[in-house]
């Protein structure tokens, strides 16, 4: 962080100098305009015209490295908005069957060139014209279904849609960071959406584990209402916390954070239930659950 001292001009007026890096990073001029936007915050000062983020393109090899490290390097690539990925290496056939499934998860991404040593992918989105907070409620609508079928048992088709909500998310991830990158909405509500879907992919991942752990329960039909009475409690919340997300209502968020506090120290009276290892299992994921909508409550309330 720097400081700058205010300096009086003339007899209504204050000037403050700017940052060097900062003016030629932004290719300013002596004349040039900037744009001041005021919030509850501070002041907000950018160029008049915001220069469009540019994309740059990016390769990987994937000789010697595992598949995780091949997908954490291309997903890297993908979320700080390369423009295009070329994949290449002496190992590249043996594994282009597992590169073609990590880019198939991240939107945009297109096959132009294949060939036995390297493969590119380019990216033919315009991430400018994307809407976060449009994402955001295509990923709430598809976990609504998923928390609502897996007290149903539907593991298979739960599963299914947690792989388009990981697309999403990372879809948004990309989004948010060109958005920064241009400075065309203010950083700290562009901070809240980017905690925000990270808490909901958590939530699908959540949702999907719970199918199963519910299917698993069904021989005892009393422990099995225990569960799924938990089960809604959570889901209310989290239709609560999503709410209160789209309606910027951190008064609701305050009342929410103490509830999941409750929730999950209710949860865990649940744990006696120790010879029954996917009841104890669904526990451990309601209580993560209510972590992640506490948290979604959290970053509202931090933004006032």
């Amino acid at each position: 962080m720097e400081y700058r001292k205010l300096i009086v001009f003339g007899n209504s007026s204050y000037i403050i100098t700017l940052p060097k890096r900062w003016v030629q990073k932004n290719s300013l001029n002596p004349g040039d305009l900037l744009s001041l936007e005021e919030s509850t915050s501070g002041l907000l000062i950018m160029p008049k015209e915001v220069k469009a983020n540019k994309q740059k393109p990016g390769e990987i090899s994937v000789d010697g490295k595992s598949n995780e490290r091949i997908e954490t390097e291309i997903v890297s690539l993908y979320l700080t908005n390369c423009s295009s990925v070329d994949v290449y290496g002496k190992e590249l056939g043996e594994k282009i069957g597992f590169v073609k499934s990590v880019f198939k998860n991240l939107p945009g991404m297109e096959i132009m060139e294949e060939s036995s040593k390297r493969i590119s992918f380019k990216d033919l989105m315009d991430a400018n014209e994307l809407s976060v907070k449009t994402i955001i409620r295509r990923i709430d609508t598809i976990i609504r279904g998923m928390l609502e079928d897996a007290v149903c048992g539907e593991q298979e088709s739960v599963t299914q849609r947690d792989y388009e909500v990981n697309r999403l998310c990372f879809l948004c991830h990309r989004a948010i960071r060109n958005l920064m990158a241009g400075a065309d909405a203010a950083h700290i509500e562009l901070l809240v959406d980017w905690q925000v879907v990270t808490r909901l992919e958590e939530i699908g991942d959540y949702a999907k584990a719970s199918a199963g752990f519910l299917k698993a329960s069904h021989e005892d039909a009393r422990i099995k209402k225990k569960l799924i009475d938990a089960y809604r409690i959570t889901i209310n919340a989290y239709l609560k916390a999503m709410k209160a997300y789209y309606e910027s209502d951190s008064a609701a968020c305050h009342e929410l954070e103490l509830e999941t506090k409750r929730y999950i120290t209710d949860n865990l009276s649940l744990l006696w239930m120790k010879h029954h290892p996917a009841a104890a299992r669904l526990v451990d994921c309601l209580n993560s659950i209510n972590t992640s909508v506490k948290m979604i409550s959290r970053q509202i309330i931090n933004l006032g």
